[in-house]
C-alpha cells in the first residue's frame, strides 16, 4: 500500500478512536451530571416537603388555638346567658307573686 494512503487510514482510524473515546468520556459525564441533578431534586424535594409540613402545622396549630379560644368566648358567653337567664326569671316570679297578691288583697 502506498504510503501516504497508510497514513491517512491511520490518522482516519486514530481520529476515530479520539471521537470514540471522547462519545465515552461525554456519556459518562452526562450519566453523572443526570444522576447528580437527580439526587439534588430528591433532596430538594424532600426539604419542600419538610418545609410544607412545618408551615401546614403552624396554620394548624394557629387554628386550634383560635378555636379553643372562641370556644371557651362561647362557654363564657352561654353562662352569662344562663345567668341572667335565671335572675330574669326570678324577677319575673317575684312580680308574678305581686301581683298576684295584690289582686289577693
Amino acid at each position: 500500500m502506498h504510503p501516504d494512503i497508510e497514513r491517512i487510514v491511520r490518522c482516519d482510524e486514530s481520529g476515530r478512536a479520539i471521537v470514540e473515546n471522547a462519545k465515552r468520556k461525554a456519556d459518562d459525564i452526562i450519566r453523572s451530571a443526570k444522576e447528580a441533578a437527580e439526587t439534588e431534586k430528591l433532596l430538594v424535594n424532600r426539604d419542600l416537603e419538610a418545609f410544607r409540613e412545618r408551615e401546614l402545622m403552624k396554620i394548624l396549630d394557629e387554628a386550634r388555638d383560635k378555636a379553643t379560644k372562641k370556644r371557651k368566648e362561647a362557654e363564657d358567653y352561654i353562662k352569662k346567658l344562663r345567668a341572667r337567664s335565671l335572675e330574669k326569671s326570678s324577677e319575673i316570679d317575684r312580680k308574678f307573686l305581686d301581683i298576684v297578691f295584690e289582686s289577693l288583697s
